[in-house]
């Protein structure tokens, strides 16, 4: 046999031993699906979080770059790799603001299968505002109610107390606040506050009462200046050593309205907190500037007096 038929005679005998064998083993298959979530801060499982689309992973084989997984919010991300090669993955983009990514293994060596990997970002706490950092100063709010529609000119005799309404003040600087409920004279305080402008606030329907706002210190000659003045929520600067009254007089609106077809008889008029209602005819006949020189009058009279007789706060 020459050289050539013998070549062709052996590469015929191995390619009839290869056919002979059971099927040629195959590299094992492996892959990486990742799926990312972003998490409350106080969270308990998956369940509470949303599935993020546009988390952009990169991925690395054996120490080179092998392409980038970017998640969907309807299926996880896949990508083929060697099997047992080392893998490590790293966030380039997408990671939602305000959060932090929890401990993840982002290196591993692939196992045959799939390899899952979840990213879960958790929002960050928010730092707590700093306590009040000051003990020698107070600022005390005083909510007075007045009769229905009052249009008197003794708010210090006629408006009283009234019990049980939420207060609220808020340091403007760090947004420190702080809720109480006024006392049976209607008067709530907050001590150690420290010195800034301040948010207060009063739990009543801003909606269906007009109110007068008026602020001041006993050494005071005039009222305070306050922002957003005349209205459940106000601002005013509260000094490092100040005792600040601030008294909201609250009017209710009569909310006695016309009768309706379907209904001839009136609505009953307002005798309690909250009003219903948005005025009737006699409030809008009454003449606006009689009634506010009136109101700025007899609130600087009462504040006066509220200043020298109630020096106290809950």
């Amino acid at each position: 046999m020459n050289p050539r038929s013998m070549l062709v005679f052996l590469i015929a005998a191995t390619a009839l031993l290869f056919a002979a064998l059971p099927g040629a083993a195959q590299a094992p298959q492996s892959s990486i699906n990742l799926n990312a979530y972003q998490c409350p801060a106080d969270y308990d499982q998956v369940s509470d979080c949303t599935k993020l689309d546009g988390v952009v992973v990169s991925v690395t084989q054996d120490g080179q770059p092998h392409g980038e997984l970017v998640s969907s919010a309807t299926e996880g991300a896949g990508i083929e790799v060697l099997s047992g090669a080392a893998i490590a993955l790293s966030v380039v983009d997408g990671q939602p603001a305000g959060t932090v990514l929890e401990d993840t293994d982002l290196s591993f060596d692939a196992v045959e299968g799939e390899n899952a990997v979840t990213l879960t970002f958790v929002a960050q706490e928010e730092p707590a505002p700093e306590p009040p950092h000051s003990d020698t100063n107070a600022l005390v709010a005083e909510a007075l109610l007045c009769p229905v529609d009052y249009a008197g000119n003794n708010y210090a005799r006629d408006c009283l107390g009234e019990e049980g309404i939420e207060v609220t003040v808020t340091r403007d600087a760090d947004g420190f606040s702080a809720t109480q409920e006024s006392g049976s004279d209607g008067i709530t305080g907050f001590q150690g506050l420290g010195e800034g402008t301040y948010t207060l606030e009063l739990g009543v329907p801003g909606d269906f009462a007009e109110f007068q706002t008026v602020c001041g210190t006993p050494n005071d000659t005039e009222p305070r200046q306050v922002t957003n003045p005349d209205t459940t929520r106000i601002g005013v600067y509260l000094g490092p050593t100040e005792e600040l009254t601030c008294t909201f007089f609250i009017v209710p609106e009569d909310a006695e309205g016309e009768p309706s077809p379907s209904d001839p008889t009136p609505a009953a008029p307002v005798t309690d907190l909250p009003s219903t209602g948005t005025g009737d005819a006699a409030r809008e006949a009454r003449d606006p500037g009689t009634l506010s020189l009136i109101l700025g009058t007899s609130i600087l009279l009462a504040l006066m007096g509220a200043l020298l007789m109630r020096r106290r706060w809950a």
